[in-house]
């Protein structure tokens, strides 16, 4: 979905990478080779529809950090991909005007963080069958 030029990254340990792509809206960290989204990149305004990468620089997308969209008004609809298995507490917390959240087909996800949808107004919300943590 998005290419691999310009970004900024910083080794914290052995195993975690924080990086900021400058052609992507989030910022991300690789953690045992699989992409973690952490957040929004400072100076972007999400508004609309948001989808979530399946992948990103052919490594999967497997969670979604706490509060990483937190408070983030001008959304109203998010796509999570099948590869996401966790997302965490309060990343969507806040979202007041999401309407809409949509888990791909296939959904691997296993665990959504408390308050995690806090605030959400969506008049109906599937748990994928996966999830075996709320």
């Amino acid at each position: 979905m998005y290419g691999d030029e310009g970004y900024d990254g910083t080794l914290y340990n052995s195993a975690i990478y924080y990086i900021t792509f400058t052609n992507t809206p989030f910022t991300m960290s690789l953690s045992d080779n699989n992409v973690v989204i952490t957040g929004v990149r400072s100076g972007v305004t999400l508004s609309g529809s948001v989808v979530i990468p399946e992948n990103y620089n052919g490594r999967m997308v497997t969670s979604i950090e706490n509060n990483a969209f937190g408070g983030r008004i001008n959304i109203t609809s998010v796509t999570i991909p099948e590869s996401v298995m966790s997302i965490g507490n309060g990343a969507f917390g806040g979202c007041s005007n999401i309407t809409s959240v949509t888990f791909e087909s296939g959904s691997q996800l296993q665990s959504i963080g408390y308050y995690a949808f806090q605030d959400v107004m969506f008049s109906e919300f599937t748990i994928p069958a996966s999830v075996g943590r709320v």
